[in-house]
């Protein structure tokens, strides 16, 4: 059984229910918390009350799974913000954290949430693929310990940088890992780095992936387009978190239009079309989780 790839965690959590329900955003929820800090992995370190109450917000609106605040805190990243010494700490206040919240519901699973370097790997950068398996290795070997249920890959926007990622975690840890990537809306769906869905999906089926995502970039709207066309493609649990519709500019800051309501409405045809998984990115908060589960319920 696919499911079995999975995790005996998620697993269990996919015989209970036929479509799990992710949490939302961390970054522009904790900006709108009143954290203003240089990153959104910095408040593990100097607002840990804030940290706790995001994760406390999603599992209160409904959230099956809830994502550590830890997407940012590799080697590469952190030392360009001067915070490379901090790099264990991060990871560390951010699981247990989460792991406070969790004892709350038994339910509820957290999530080792990895993102991409931000460098660009040889040829096309200076990043060795060396370098970028240890920054990987680092961070995961961290999470692990901690006891995240399983982990995420979330907002790759090159395959070539994804598979090295899941092939450095693969060699230290037996945990289940799910990939996301995000894609660009045009004549067809593509990665930053020009990679196709029918490139993306190969190689998820030769790993054996227990869940392929997809998250960021595009609007719940354009994310159900999307998830119709790749359920056709592939038989791999599927994983979405669109955002709260394509950002504005509004007054001089960013803004994702999409009501909580609408969200809802457009994630409902995303689970419709074949989601196993599914919930919010960047503008989405507890109000869109909550109406999403009241439509899923």
């Amino acid at each position: 059984m696919i499911e079995q790839r999975l995790g005996n965690r998620l697993e269990r959590a996919l015989t209970l229910r036929k479509t799990i329900l992710l949490d939302g955003a961390t970054g522009t929820y904790l900006a709108r918390l009143g954290f203003q800090g240089m990153t959104p992995e910095l408040a593990c370190l100097s607002h840990p009350e804030l940290v706790e109450k995001v994760y406390q917000d999603y599992a209160t609106a409904g959230a099956w799974v809830i994502l550590t605040n830890t997407f940012g805190a590799n080697a590469f990243r952190l030392t360009k913000k001067g915070l490379a010494d901090q790099l264990e700490k991060i990871n560390t206040i951010a699981s247990q954290l989460a792991n406070q919240v969790k004892q709350r519901y038994n339910h509820l699973l957290i999530a080792g949430d990895i993102g991409p370097t931000g460098e660009l790997i040889e040829p096309l950068g200076s990043l060795k693929a060396d370098q970028a398996r240890k920054c990987f290795r680092q961070q995961a070997e961290i999470l692990a310990k901690c006891g995240v249920d399983f982990l995420l890959l979330e907002t790759f926007s090159d395959l070539n940088e994804a598979v090295l990622a899941w092939e450095a975690i693969r060699d230290i840890s037996s945990r289940a890992v799910v990939v996301s990537f995000s894609l660009s809306q045009g004549r067809d769906y593509r990665t930053m780095m020009g990679q196709s869905l029918s490139e993306i999906i190969s190689w998820a089926e030769k790993a054996e992936l227990p869940a392929l995502g997809f998250n960021c970039g595009l609007g719940s709207s354009q994310m159900s387009e999307l998830a119709s066309q790749v359920k056709k493609m592939t038989k791999i649990p599927l994983w979405f978190k669109p955002n709260a519709g394509l950002p504005v500019l509004k007054e001089g800051k960013t803004v994702y239009p999409e009501t909580p309501e609408e969200f809802a409405a457009n994630c409902q045809r995303i689970v419709t079309s074949g989601a196993s998984f599914i919930g919010g990115c960047c503008g989405t908060g507890p109000e869109h989780i909550a109406a999403l589960a009241h439509l899923l319920a």
